[in-house]
Parts: C-alpha cells; structure tokens; sequence
C-alpha cells in the first residue's frame, strides 16, 4: 500500500495520460479536482481510499473515460447527472459509499455501459427505465440500497445481462415473467426485499446458464411442482431460506454442479431424499440423514430436528464448521468429534446432551471455537483441552459441569495464571478449567464456564 498526500497532485500535468490508478493509496480528503484536466484518460481508478465528500460534476468533461472506479471511499451527496452523459463509459463503480438520492434517468445514454456497481449506498428511489435501453449491458449490482418499488419487467428484456444484483432494498410485487427469457444470466440476486407471489421453480430451469439463485427472505411462495421435463445444469448455488417452500425441491436432484443450498426457514417436513447432491454446505431443516463424507460446512441450527446426533457426523473426515445449536438433539456428544482434526468451529450449544465432555476433544488442534453451552453436560471438564492451542471462544456455561475438587481457592489461583486473557479475573461460579490451560501456550480469548455446580 502506498500513501499519496493530496498536495502533490495538485500541479499534475499530464494531458496524453490515459489510465490512472490510485487505488489503496490513502487519499483523503475531497475528490482531486485535478482529475478533471485529465481530458484523455480512459481509466480512473480510486478504489478503497478515504475520499469524502461530492462526486464532482466536471468528470462529465471527461468524454474519452470508459472505466471509473470509486468504490470504498466516504463520498456523500447524490451521483451527478453529467456523469450518466459519458458516451464512452462502459463500467461505472460508486460502491460502498454514502451516495443517496435517485439512481439519474440519463442512465440511458449509457450506450456501451457494460457493468454498472451501485450498491452499498444509500440510494433510494425506483429503478430507472433508462437501464432497459441499454444493448450492451451485463452487470448490474444495486444490491444495499433503499430503492423501492417494483422491479420493472423492461429489465430484463436485456439479451446481454449475465449478472442482476438487486438484493437488500424495498424492493416490492412480483418477479416479472420476462426473466426467464435472460438465457445468458449467471447470477441472480433478489434477496432481502419485499417481493411477493408465487413463483415456479422449474421455470428457472430455462436458465441453462444460471449459476447462482437467491430468492431468500422475501414474502414469495415457491412451487417445487415439476410441470416440465427440465435441469439445472450449471447451478452452484441457491439459497431459497423463508421462500414458504413445503417440500424438497425435487428439481434440485438434477443439479449436478450444486455446492451449497439453503432451504432454512420454510415448511419443510419430513426426511430429506436420498438423491441429496454432493454439497459442501447446507441449511435446511427437517429429519437430519447421513451427510456427504466430505462435507466441509454444515448448518442446521436454529431448526425443528429431534433425535440423537446421527453417528454418520463420524464420517464427516473434512468438516471445518459445524452448528447444530438451538434444536432439540439428546443423548451423548459423540466422541468421533473428536477425531475430526480438520475442525475448526463445533457449535452445539442449547441441546440437550447429557454426556460428559469427550476426552477426544484434545485431539482437535485446529480448533478456535468449542460451545457447548446450555446443554445438561456434567462431570469434570476434559484436561484433553489443554491440547487446544489455537482455541480462542471455549463456552461451558449452563451446564452440570462439577469444579474437579479444586474449590475457591484453585479457581481464583487459575484465573490469576490467565489473568492477561481476561477481563476480569473474579473467581466467580465454575471458574475450574482455567488451570487446565496454564503453561500450555493458549490463545484462549474468551471462555464462559458459569452456572454450573460446586463441590
């Protein structure tokens, strides 16, 4: 990274420069009106610095620029029209600032813009019409705006669009019809908006190129009926969480290329079929089968499941996160968890397992994160802990877990040998394990062990 005073740039006086890149340099301040001299530059790049204020309207001077990239700075106030008035431009990139007010109608001038990057700003407004007439347009992300209304059905009568970002605004009313007919779209994201209606799912299908489709958290109603012989042949990708889904989309079956699927939060009901693709992460909820061997994430928490945890959870050899807190699981906590060296993150917290902690647990070195929490775990915590060194969150609390004999005194001597870790070292209910970790070289930066007996 290099820092660049905005005094320096004040006398630059390069009239044939063509590309300037000063992206990561620190700048700070208002925008360079510098800039505006650059009359034959074809790229401006000031991505991720600390620029503030206005965009300024003189790069509408700039008619030979066909790339600007200010995404990651602090600039407020509204996007300027004379910018939506240059006839080269072909990708324009305000993300991640403070812009509000309406996205400008002029938009449609824009005849080579390709890509277009609006989102985390705070603008609002309706969609413009002007993005319909655009032939050449691929990209568009508005995604972390405040743009409401419907998505209008012109959008997507663009043959060329590949990728259509709209999530996180107020977006409302239906999917229009006319998107099934983009046979070039990649991506599609209408996430977190407020579009209702119900939608077919096979109609998707039509998109042979779709590779990522999200449609969660809005009030839509999916139909998994199948009216048509149809595939997904290149999806990677589809979260479909609170979509009002009451079955499993047997659609899905035909997507050999799926790597992860969200299917959280919707009506759901009874065992998930045997034809569950080769994902490497899941959310769902229903009755939980065996998981793919080589499972890397799996999420489940926050569901309807019941049971024991399955013993296929032994043969998850590549799990690195696994959370299956807040549901309804009993028995004991297997002790195969243990042998999964490549976890990183186990989350079982607010179940009902009543086993002691496994010992093999010490044989997870890669893990950061332990919570046990709200369960009816008891006896003495595991010394195999102490093998954790990278563990930095271990959370006991709620638990029956017994204090190993060592009373008040040992508890206050333990948390003084970690007293540096911690915030305050009150040798309060539980403090027992702390000793297990003294010497050890631990990383521990959090560990709850409250409620939990006494002597």
């Amino acid at each position: 990274m290099f820092t660049v005073a905005l005094g320096t740039l004040t006398n630059i006086n390069l009239p044939s420069l063509t590309y300037l890149s000063l992206a990561n340099c620190e700048l700070q301040g208002s925008f360079p009106e510098i800039f505006i001299n650059l009359t034959q530059l074809h790229t401006l790049d000031l991505t991720s610095n600390s620029l503030s204020g206005p965009i300024p309207s003189g790069l509408g001077g700039l008619r030979n620029l066909a790339s600007i990239y200010l995404d990651g700075n602090l600039l407020d106030g509204t996007i300027p029209s004379e910018l939506f008035s240059l006839p080269s431009l072909e990708t324009i990139s305000l993300g991640g600032n403070q812009l509000s007010g309406p996205i400008p109608s002029g938009v449609g001038v824009l005849r080579n813009l390709a890509s277009i990057y609006l989102d985390g700003n705070l603008l609002d407004g309706t969609i413009p019409s002007g993005l319909f007439s655009l032939p050449s347009l691929g990209t568009i992300s508005l995604a972390g705006n405040q743009l409401s209304g419907p998505i209008p059905s012109g959008l997507f009568s663009l043959p060329s669009l590949e990728t259509i970002i709209l999530a996180e605004n107020q977006l409302s009313g239906p999917i229009p019809s006319s998107i099934f007919e983009l046979v070039n779209l990649t991506e599609l994201d209408l996430s977190s908006n407020h579009l209702s209606g119900t939608v077919e799912l096979y109609m998707f299908a039509k998109l042979k190129n779709l590779r990522f489709l999200v449609l969660s958290r809005n009030s839509l109603s999916i139909s998994t009926t199948i009216k048509v012989n149809s595939s997904f042949p290149k999806l990677e990708y589809s979260s479909l969480s609170s979509c009002n889904i009451n079955e499993f989309p047997q659609i899905l079956s035909t997507a050999e290329n799926l790597r992860l699927l969200d299917l959280s939060d919707n009506k759901i009901h009874g065992h998930i079929p045997n034809w569950l693709p080769s994902l490497e992460t899941i959310y769902l909820r229903g009755l939980l089968p065996a998981p793919p061997p080589f499972l890397k994430f799996l999420f489940v928490a926050h569901n309807r499941l019941a049971g024991e945890i399955p013993s296929s959870f032994c043969n998850l050899r590549f799990i690195r996160y696994l959370d299956s807190s807040n549901i309804s699981f009993y028995g004991k906590v297997l002790q195969c968890l243990g042998n999964s060296t490549n976890i990183m993150v186990l989350d079982l917290k607010m179940n009902n397992f009543h086993s002691t902690i496994p010992q093999t647990f010490g044989n997870c070195y890669r893990l950061i994160t332990l919570n046990l929490n709200g369960n009816q775990l008891e006896g003495p915590v595991s010394p195999s802990l102490a093998n954790c060194g990278d563990m930095k969150v271990l959370d006991l609390g709620n638990n029956n877990i017994n204090d190993m004999g060592r009373g008040a005194a040992g508890r206050e001597e333990a948390a003084d040998q970690l007293q540096p870790l911690f915030e305050t070292k009150e040798a309060g209910k539980g403090r027992v394990a702390y000793r297990l970790f003294a010497g050890h070289g631990c990383n521990l930066r959090y560990m709850v062990v409250q409620d939990t007996t006494t002597d």
